[in-house]
């Protein structure tokens, strides 16, 4: 009995151990809504899909405020009509407490309807880790997906005006009207900012998430670990009620 128990614990263990496979790295540290940072860009996906020319899914940066050695997350681009590049960015919180007016910071500024678009946004930002759960995603490979849905951020951004060059176009319009539907209107942004350039209106702006939103495989460990306590404990009651 104490030899399976030890087993169970080193096999969820070596669980928690294990790296996810996640396709975003969310940012370790701690944001908040309003502050400046100095975001230094690192570079692409290495997926290798394009759309018009431009790499799509989540890029590679750091905050140099803790040197050199900070360490690198993940950042989606929304915003086609600019270069990325090193620079200054005001952080924007899109938890749920924020409304349109909380947006002035950001290149969609207070306008009207700006935070349900960088929600929009943010929801097929999630996707880049979860687009084989999209029913129509049936068949596709990664780099068609990937494309697709990025070419939908970069559409919702820019008001539904579409960008230019990509192939196929069906996936892009699929990928938006799932975003402007049910499936988007009801994703929690908590742990989403976005990293607008202080000096617009040159920059790139981009989207974070931090990990204070759980990702599957936490919720698998933690499943795991439920179960193998269900499973032990019941074995355990059963020796009991034998030994009675």
């Amino acid at each position: 009995m104490i030899r399976r128990l030890t087993f169970g614990l080193f096999a969820l263990f070596a669980l928690q151990a294990a790296p996810a496979s996640a396709q975003i790295t969310d940012y370790s540290g701690s944001l908040t809504d309003g502050t400046q940072e100095y975001l230094d860009f690192r570079g692409g996906s290495g997926v290798g899909a394009t759309w018009g020319g431009v790499q799509v899914g989540p890029y590679t940066a750091r905050f140099t405020t803790g040197g050199v050695t900070s360490p690198q997350f993940s950042i989606i681009c929304v915003d086609f009509d600019h270069y990325a590049q090193d620079q200054m960015v005001n952080i924007t919180s899109l938890d749920g407490s924020q409304t349109d007016a909380d947006m002035g910071a950001t290149r969609l500024a207070a306008g009207a309807g700006s935070f349900a678009t960088y929600q929009q946004a943010a929801y097929l930002g999630s996707l880049f880790e979860s687009w084989q759960s999209v029913s129509f995603a049936s068949g596709l490979n990664q780099r068609t997906a990937w494309s697709a849905i990025h070419a939908a951020i970069w559409t919702v951004m820019r008001g539904g005006a579409p960008v230019v060059g990509g192939d196929p176009y069906a996936l892009r319009d699929e990928f938006i009207t799932l975003a402007q539907g049910s499936a988007g209107s009801a994703f929690s942004t908590d742990g989403w900012y976005v990293a607008s350039p202080s000096a617009l209106p040159g920059g790139q702006e981009f989207l974070i998430r931090t990990n204070t939103v759980p990702e599957p495989s936490t919720y698998i460990m933690l499943g795991t670990g439920l179960l193998f306590l269900a499973f032990f404990g019941r074995r355990r009651l059963k020796v009991i009620e034998e030994s009675q």
